[in-house]
């Protein structure tokens, strides 16, 4: 930001000095010097001043006078820089340039712009350093260019307006007056440019931080320290009492050879629960809080079978770390994981003798990626088939469980066809889980979610023959294991299955590919994760019930046992009616039996009733017939 001040009555009298004495700097060299003083407070604020003095004698015409040329530096006066004026000293002349600042990394910001608008920031560097820490102190700056390279710009700017001539402009800046330093009460006189260091460094060389993920959530967490010199004298004083703080709880402090015969070195090592608890270890084995440790546990978004941990964070080592030296101003980040896991994406690995990999970052934000493929063990295929317009695929994958519960919405998701997972069975037993899922429909519409599924499939249901109550069609169905989730690394067995559906069999006599296994044709494609060479497909054909014709034929069933039992009752009823027309004529033959047995014992007595009585019977037989309760009897009373 400019700052503007309020011209005061000696200032308006030098503003116009001001362009002859740029003009004087820009054309006339010999007699132009650029000082310049830097103070730098504990806290990283300071200021740096610009100084230009410029011999009276030597000032020159500008092309529009003064008021051309101080517009021209305030137009193109870079950000952050301001502009001071011009002031008088016995013969000469001085402009004053000022740029102030809050921290290192604001100064370095504002500098690298100066080189940006004289356009040589390429190739250039700005880097300074204030240290307190426990094993170094001090300050240090180092700067590649001169204080008049930073000022480019200004040449450039009166070109560009016209206020001076590409001839006299040329050598602008070539001169480099007195260059000045300060860092709190320490004053440093370096040479042309900035170049300071003042640092006591007890730092260590080389810092390797070490996690190796253990059973559950546990870690087993090693720091190793290595100093490339002596750790004696005022070194070992500054680093025993760095490790009286830097230990965490639990953990061991020894002392340990470095990576070659000339370091010495320390080790704390001990165990953490969970990633929070690594964090905060290494935040106090390295001794700052800025340090930063994060485990994310998921699957490849580019494939779902692989497991994914992705370790992220910051080692902060600037409490530790030696500011000089190889291996300066970085720790290095090594995260071991048992066989099974590789590096993925732009991290380095390394395969250890023991099948354990170590990823490793000496980036101070690091990333590092890991992967495994879920091992997918076992997968079955069974194809079931009643007709063309009734056929089911069952697919079955196993793993182990600790794998699908690491992502288990995801692998239910992966293994679906539909893709939302919703329709897999899950079942587990003896630390395998298996997962179910079905697809069918038509023959044509099974085909198409296949196809969009595995990215090829074929199954294909002939027209029925045969029978009319049972048919036969030709059956085949291949699906290769490629396209199943995780079917190029199987480590069991993959199988395809055909079988009919609802009832039926399998003409053994007409099996073309496979072998009859039951009631299926199946083919072993994979065994114990090795392919058998085996084509993935099923053939045969395959007998299945006719509903319809069974629907008949039970019709057929029922109408006949209809016509038997109205046979069988019909019948019965003749017969009952038989029964009856019996019944009655034998009654009818009882009742004459009777009849005709009284009649005779009637006309017995009368014989002997007319023999006893005479002419007493004869008289009163008239009178006595109208009473007789035999007379008048007919067969239709003896019915």
């Amino acid at each position: 930001m400019v700052r503007h001040h309020a011209p005061s009555r000696s200032r308006q009298l030098s503003r116009g000095l001001t362009a002859l004495i740029l003009a004087a700097l820009l054309a006339l060299t010999s007699c132009a010097q650029v000082d310049t003083s830097l103070t730098v407070e504990q806290d990283g604020s300071g200021t740096r001043t610009f100084t230009v003095h410029i011999d009276q004698d030597r000032l020159g015409d500008l092309n529009g006078g003064q008021s051309a040329a101080e517009q021209s530096i305030r137009d193109h006066l870079p950000e952050g820089l301001t502009f001071d004026g011009v002031s008088t000293e016995e013969d000469r002349i001085r402009a004053e340039f000022t740029l102030p600042f809050d921290s290192v990394e604001d100064y370095e910001e504002k500098v690298t712009a100066l080189l940006e608008a004289s356009d040589r920031a390429q190739g250039n560097s700005i880097e300074m350093s204030i240290t307190d820490a426990p094993l170094s102190q001090g300050f240090s700056l180092e700067e590649s260019v001169t204080s008049d390279v930073l000022f480019a710009w200004l040449v450039e700017g009166l070109i560009v307006d016209g206020v001076l001539a590409d001839d006299d402009g040329t050598q602008a800046f070539a001169g480099q007056g007195e260059v000045e330093a300060s860092f709190g009460e320490q004053i440093y006189e370096t040479g042309r440019s900035l170049r300071i260091d003042d640092v006591t460094d007890h730092g260590f060389h080389e810092v390797i931080a070490t996690v190796i993920p253990g059973d559950a959530e546990s870690y087993r967490v090693e720091v190793d320290y290595g100093s490339a010199e002596p750790i004696s004298g005022a070194r070992g004083q500054a680093v025993d009492a760095f490790f009286e703080q830097a230990v965490p709880e639990g953990a061991v402090l020894t002392e340990e050879p470095g990576r070659t015969s000339q370091e010495r070195g320390r080790r704390v090592s001990g165990t953490a629960e969970g990633p929070d608890g690594v964090q905060d270890f290494l935040r106090t084995a390295l001794g700052s809080e800025q340090t930063r440790f994060a485990v994310e546990h998921g699957t490849s978004s580019e494939d779902p079978t692989t497991q994914q941990q992705v370790v992220t964070g910051t080692l902060d080592c600037t409490t530790v770390c030696s500011s000089s030296g190889y291996g300066s101003g970085a720790a290095e980040l090594r995260f071991v994981l048992p066989e099974g896991w590789d590096a993925g994406g732009a991290t380095y690995g390394q395969a250890e003798d023991d099948g354990s990999v170590v990823l490793t970052s000496s980036e101070e934000d690091f990333r590092l990626v890991a992967e495994r493929r879920i091992g997918i063990t076992d997968a079955t295929v069974r194809v079931e088939v009643a007709g063309r317009d009734d056929v089911s695929v069952e697919f079955t994958y196993r793993l182990p469980t600790a794998d699908y519960e690491t992502a288990p919405e995801t692998l239910r998701a992966t293994v679906d066809p539909q893709g939302d997972g919703e329709s897999v069975q899950v079942s587990t037993e003896d630390d395998v889980t298996a997962l179910t899922v079905t697809v069918d429909g038509d023959v044509s519409e099974v085909n198409s979610q296949l196809n969009a599924a595995l990215g090829y499939a074929d199954l294909h249901v002939g027209e029925p023959t045969g029978f009319w109550i049972t048919q036969q069609r030709e059956v085949s169905a291949t699906i290769p294991p490629e396209g199943l989730p995780g079917g190029d690394r199987m480590t069991g067995d993959y199988r395809v299955e055909l079988a009919p559906k609802g009832g039926g069999s399998i003409d053994e006599d007409a099996v073309l590919q496979g072998s009859v296994d039951g009631d299926v044709v199946a083919v072993d494609v994979i065994r114990e994760g090795q392919a058998t060479g085996v084509s993935p497909t099923v053939s045969a054909t395959v007998s299945t019930i006719s509903w319809p014709g069974l629907i008949l034929l039970g019709v057929l069933i029922l109408l006949g046992i209809g016509l038997i039992v109205a046979a069988y009752l019909f019948r019965n009823r003749i017969a009952r009616a038989w029964a009856r027309r019996d019944a009655v004529t034998s009654r009818v033959a009882a009742a004459g039996a009777t009849a005709a047995a009284g009649a005779g014992a009637a006309a017995a007595s009368v014989r002997s009733a007319s023999a006893g009585v005479g002419s007493t019977a004869a008289a009163h037989s008239t009178s006595d017939s109208t009473s007789d309760p035999d007379r008048g009897f007919t067969e239709a009373d003896l019915i």
